[in-house]
């Protein structure tokens, strides 16, 4: 679920995805003449407030976007290798998607995932993300004695985060599936913000029935130096996705930041596709922190080897706080 932090944007707890895929080795040959797919956003807006808390790594998925978060049950949506990685074998899939996104806090970036749980029973997933920023605000800690918050301060910013997922199908039905995430992020500031870390974690997913899938998982922070947001925080991640109807998936998720323990994030989702071709969504979630609520609505084209999906994003913030611009994602996704 993304929300911000006090007044300024905060990405995905739940999350960007990330991810938010690695191949296996049978489908390393297909994937070589596989073209980098980045397709350009569509709105900017205004840098963030001195003291915000920020974590740049989005999962950039146009469905996420467009479920405000919600997905951790959902096997196709890859943002999924970064908090885990299990969900992903519950389906025989082979997935290459390229997105690219603008925040209201002036990050724009792109990323590519591939995920492949077709090949055999051990699914594997990588994801990439690069994100830039043309002046990152600092900190107030990070702020020179002698310069005022809100002072321009000419601080270009640049960040990466791989992560890699691997999970295994226990019974020969998909029914139960084990897997382990971890990545690694890295970001160079002008003046200020430099960080890097490790976050790795393990979850569980299963499909009790055959319109219901659950899972639950968590990561953990390693090695974490300058985390802003919530980088080096460990949390809990839960999901279900029901399909009471053929098209039809209501969806339902729960974080829980384990250092933070100020109540339950969650959100709710719901995707309809249109005569198997156009994918409705509507999402909201809550951030429990400082009481911040999001809406997620996109729209997409879902033919038999080629999907285009819109997702736009907004934090509608506490009572007291005017409506923020949105963010938006468009993602392009090869269906082998």
């Amino acid at each position: 679920m993304k929300h911000s932090k006090g007044s300024g944007h905060r990405n995905l707890r739940c999350q960007r995805v990330f991810p938010q895929h690695i191949f296996s080795p049978g489908s390393l040959g297909r994937l070589g003449g596989a073209a980098l797919l980045a397709i350009l956003a569509l709105h900017g807006s205004p840098g963030l407030a001195q003291d915000s808390a920020l974590d740049p790594f989005t999962p950039a998925d146009a469905t996420s976007l467009g479920l405000a978060g919600t997905g951790r049950a959902s096997p196709t949506n890859l943002d999924n290798v970064w908090y885990g990685s299990s969900v992903l074998a519950l389906d025989s899939q082979y997935d290459i998607h390229g997105s690219g996104f603008l925040t209201p806090g002036g990050w724009r970036g792109f990323e590519v995932a591939a995920v492949d749980s077709r090949t055999s029973r051990l699914a594997l997933g990588l994801a990439y993300t690069y994100m830039q920023h043309a002046d990152m605000p600092m900190l107030d800690s990070e702020l020179p004695g002698w310069e005022l918050v809100g002072q321009s301060h000419d601080n270009p910013t640049a960040a990466q985060h791989v992560s890699v997922g691997a999970a295994m199908s226990v019974d020969s039905d998909r029914r139960l599936c084990l897997g382990l995430h971890g990545g690694y992020f890295w970001r160079r500031a002008g003046r200020a913000g430099d960080g890097s870390g490790f976050r790795l974690g393990g979850s569980i997913s299963g499909r009790p029935h055959e319109t219901l899938a659950l899972s639950l998982g968590t990561t953990w922070p390693l090695l974490v130096d300058g985390a802003r947001g919530y980088e080096d925080q460990a949390r809990v991640d839960a999901g279900l996705r029901w399909e009471p109807v053929q098209g039809l998936g209501l969806l339902a998720d729960a974080m829980l930041p384990i250092d933070e323990l100020d109540g339950v994030d969650f959100g709710l989702g719901a995707e309809y596709v249109v005569a198997e071709l156009v994918p409705l969504r509507v999402g909201w979630s809550r951030n429990a922190g400082d009481v911040r609520h999001a809406l997620g609505a996109g729209v997409g084209v879902a033919s038999e080897y080629l999907n285009l999906q819109y997702g736009i994003w907004v934090d509608l913030g506490p009572t007291d706080d005017a409506l923020a611009p949105p963010t938006h994602g468009l993602t392009l996704a090869l269906v082998m």
